[in-house]
C-alpha cells in the first residue's frame, strides 16, 4: 500500500493548488530551527518540453508566520534576520516539494500532480499553434520567479 508520509502532504497540496495551511521547520545558517506556519498558498506551474523531455517551472507564493525558534533570538527582527529566515524557508519548501515529487514518482509510480495532463495539453497547444496563421498574435504569460519577499516587520514573511 502506498502511503505518503505526513511531512510530504503540504507539498502535495501545494502542487495541486489545494493547500490552506500547514507547518514547516526551517533551519537557519547558524543551526537555529524556526517553526513556520504557511498560509494562503498559490502555485503556478509552467510546462515546457525540450528535446522530448518535459520540464516544469514551479512557483509557490504563500504567507509564512514564524511561530517558534529553537533558541531565544535576542536580536531585533532586522531585515538581515528576515532575509536569513526567508532563505532557509525557501530551501525547506523546495526540498519538501522535490522530496514529495521524487517519492510519488520513484517509490509509488504515481502522478497525483497532473504533470502528465499538463504535458499533453502543452503538446496539443503546440500543434494547434503551429497550424495558426503567422499573423495571429501569440499569448505569453509571465510567471513569478518564486523569490521570497518581505511582507512586514512583525515576523510575517511572504514567499
Amino acid at each position: 500500500e502506498n502511503v505518503l508520509p505526513q511531512d510530504n502532504v503540504p507539498a502535495l497540496l501545494m502542487l495541486c493548488n489545494d493547500f490552506n495551511n500547514g507547518s514547516l521547520t526551517a533551519v537557519l545558517d547558524d543551526g537555529t530551527r524556526v517553526g513556520i506556519l504557511l498560509t494562503k498558498s498559490k502555485t503556478k506551474i509552467k510546462t515546457s518540453v525540450k528535446n522530448g523531455c518535459p520540464s516544469f517551472d514551479i512557483s509557490v507564493d504563500c504567507v509564512a508566520d514564524c511561530t517558534e525558534t529553537s533558541k531565544i533570538m535576542n536580536e531585533a527582527f532586522t531585515p538581515e534576520v528576515a532575509e536569513n529566515i526567508k532563505t532557509a524557508l525557501e530551501k525547506a519548501v523546495r526540498k519538501n516539494i522535490d522530496d514529495t515529487v521524487k517519492k510519488c514518482f520513484a517509490e509509488f509510480n504515481k502522478d497525483p500532480f497532473g504533470f502528465d495532463k499538463r504535458v499533453k495539453r502543452f503538446a496539443k497547444g503546440r500543434v494547434q499553434r503551429n497550424r495558426k496563421c503567422e499573423a495571429s498574435p501569440r499569448r505569453r504569460r509571465k510567471y513569478g520567479s518564486g523569490q521570497l519577499t518581505e511582507r512586514n516587520n512583525n515576523g510575517k514573511i511572504k514567499i
